[in-house]
C-alpha cells in the first residue's frame, strides 16, 4: 500500500482527525501513523489487511 492509499483509505474509514483516531484503534503511537503517511516507515502488512477490511 503507498501512502496516497494509505491516506484515501484512512480518511474514507474516520474522516477529520484520522491520524488520531487511527492511532487509537491500533494502539500505536501518533508520529508512528505520520511516519507511515509520510513514507517514511513503511505500512505493515497486517494493518494493510486490517483497513482492506474495513
Amino acid at each position: 500500500m503507498t501512502p496516497d492509499e494509505f491516506i484515501r483509505i484512512c480518511e474514507a474509514i474516520y474522516g477529520a482527525g484520522w491520524q488520531s483516531k487511527l492511532a487509537r484503534d491500533l494502539v500505536r503511537e501518533p508520529r508512528t501513523i505520520r511516519r507511515w503517511k509520510s513514507g517514511e516507515s513503511p505500512i505493515p502488512k497486517a494493518v494493510v489487511g486490517w483497513l482492506r477490511e474495513r
